[in-house]
């Protein structure tokens, strides 16, 4: 049950990180690149992949081809 509420959690963390990184009239990379952080600490591969984005084109972190690969 645990492991379940644990996963339930990173999707939900992911989704609101979608929610700030693709609100046109709020957009907030910062806030988005936090919950993917939490998301992907907890080992879900979407966020995971979304911070690699992010680390690549240096929204809401500084621009960081090396954490972008890790």
């Amino acid at each position: 049950m645990v492991q379940y509420a644990e996963d339930l959690n990173s999707i939900t963390q992911f989704e609101l990180g979608e929610m700030f990184e693709k609100n046109n009239s709020a957009r907030d990379y910062t806030s988005a690149f936090r919950c993917y952080l939490h998301s992907a600490k907890h080992g879900y591969r979407k966020a995971q992949h979304r911070l690699g984005t992010m680390y690549a084109r240096g929204q809401g972190v500084a621009q960081d081809y090396t954490q972008a690969y890790a």
